[in-house]
């Protein structure tokens, strides 16, 4: 059994008493090949406001300090727009990319339709750092030309210069067809400029997260949303334009609304994905349950 030992534990970042967008939630974390550590977090008044925004940080320390950095999408989309989780990859020329989804919230309706499940208009915005998040270009539309709605979830820039985007797809609002929660991977091979689409991950297991294994291969992990609820991932050889079978990571989820998972390959063919879920043996039953953050460790041959 791998021996875990927590060495160190500390708030990056908590509101002063008197901000009234002080609730964080939802980091992404990008090591640059300088060593330095960039996080970014969403903030906002409350967990699902119309105000959420992404706020970035650096530690050049390997964690013991950090500093605010510009955020990339000020001022990007009118009020009323919720831009959530900012995901970040160093690129091969060592420009820093972000790309958020922000959700429409200036309708007046709930998010999801209660009827249809169908969902306000997302948007997906790229921005470009060249000097380590201290500075950000005037951001742009991801789009690729094939998906009405579509956030963007997990990014992975490749050795070849071209960059990995998972997406999992969301039907429109008053769309009365059956949703499908598909996910997916987009490809850029001008640095996040222009996308097309490149590969169906799965059918029902939306969001993926994408790890570059030391053997060349790309992992990617997400949650499993139909009966039995669970995790599960694929593995691809080829630089993510198709995927092996899917594999089983577990299968005892208490409800839907669990995944979102980040995956990390610590060892040599070991990955290590920690998620948020609850499980259906779980003696609380709130709302499908109380939810927990766990973790899997799993090796690929």
């Amino acid at each position: 059994m791998t021996r875990i030992e927590v060495v160190d534990q500390a708030t990056v970042w908590q509101a002063d008493p008197d901000d009234p967008a002080g609730h964080a939630c939802e980091p992404r974390v990008a090591r640059l090949a300088s060593g330095s550590i960039v996080l970014s977090h969403r903030v906002g008044t409350t967990r699902e406001g119309a105000d959420g925004r992404p706020r970035l940080v650096r530690s050049d320390d390997q964690g013991t300090t950090w500093r605010e950095l510009a955020s990339p999408f000020t001022g990007a989309l009118s009020a009323g727009w919720d831009l959530r989780g900012c995901a970040l990859a160093e690129l091969v020329d060592g420009g820093l990319l972000a790309v958020v989804v922000a959700i429409d919230k200036t309708l007046g309706v709930p998010p999801y339709n209660p009827v249809t499940e169908g969902l306000v208009p997302v948007r997906n915005l790229v921005a470009r750092s060249a000097d380590g998040g201290e500075t950000w270009s005037e951001p742009w539309e991801l789009a690729d030309g094939r998906h009405v709605q579509h956030a963007s979830q997990g990014l992975l820039a490749l050795p070849d210069g071209g960059l990995l985007c998972t997406f999992e797809t969301v039907k429109t609002y008053d769309d009365p067809s059956v949703w499908r929660y598909t996910g997916g991977s987009l490809r850029s091979d001008d640095g996040g400029r222009t996308w097309g689409f490149l590969s169906r991950v799965n059918d029902w297991g939306a969001p993926g997260d994408l790890a570059r294994m030391r053997d060349g291969r790309i992992a990617c992990v997400y949650g499993y949303r139909l009966p039995p609820f669970g995790l599960r991932a694929r593995l691809s050889a080829d630089e993510g334009k198709t995927w092996g079978r899917e594999i089983v990571l577990r299968d005892d989820g208490g409800s839907w609304d669990l995944g979102y998972p980040r995956v990390v390959e610590h060892e040599p063919g070991r990955l290590l994905c920690v998620y948020y879920m609850n499980r259906k043996d779980d003696p609380i039953q709130m709302n499908g349950g109380v939810r927990h953050i766990a973790q899997t460790v799993f090796t690929a041959e």
